[in-house]
């Protein structure tokens, strides 16, 4: 159909379902509502959304056994472990219906529990490796979850575990 994503190279489902929209997601009228809360995915807990704009919604990511630099009003923006401690810069983008394209985003395509999704590596700053993952959360809605670490602090495998953990919330004004 049109807007599907060419076929997956990879599969980390067991059989590869096409994606049926997730139940509960309301968009309002008004762009400045948030529509997902704060959960926990493995060792990743997304915290509750701090920004919101016309086309997406923002929030930190935390990681077991890392130090976030969210948490500094003069952090870096280009993480940097503290004290000899790992550390990440991680957030959440959900994006509302329509404003994420994924065919601008490169990288290598798969289905995980039913979702369209795409995995992206690099570029590295300094000791920090970007990565990301963006999938279709509900019908022409995507998520992306973005995190520059040490490469060994954080693979696909934990941003993976966010697919089945975004779930909707009751609407609430920003």
């Amino acid at each position: 159909p049109a807007g599907e994503l060419p076929a997956a190279e990879t599969s980390l489902a067991a059989t590869a379902a096409p994606l049926t929209p997730a139940a509960g997601w309301e968009f309002p009228d008004d762009p400045f509502t948030y529509v997902f809360q704060r959960f926990d995915a493995g060792r990743l807990h997304v915290q509750d959304p701090i920004v919101v704009s016309r086309a997406y919604q923002i929030a930190a990511l935390h990681i077991d056994g890392l130090v976030t630099n969210d948490h500094a009003v003069d952090a870096s923006p280009i993480m940097r472990p503290y004290d000899g401690d790992h550390g990440v810069y991680a957030y959440l983008t959900v994006y509302r219906p329509g404003a994420f394209d994924p065919h601008r985003f490169t990288g290598d395509r798969l289905i995980i529990d039913g979702h369209q999704a795409i995995e992206q590596e690099g570029p590295s700053y300094g000791e920090n490796l970007r990565r990301a993952l963006a999938w279709e959360y509900t019908d022409n809605a995507w998520a992306v979850a973005e995190a520059f670490a040490d490469p060994s602090d954080v693979g696909f495998a934990d941003l993976r575990d966010l697919v089945g953990g975004l779930r909707p919330s009751v609407p609430a004004p920003a």
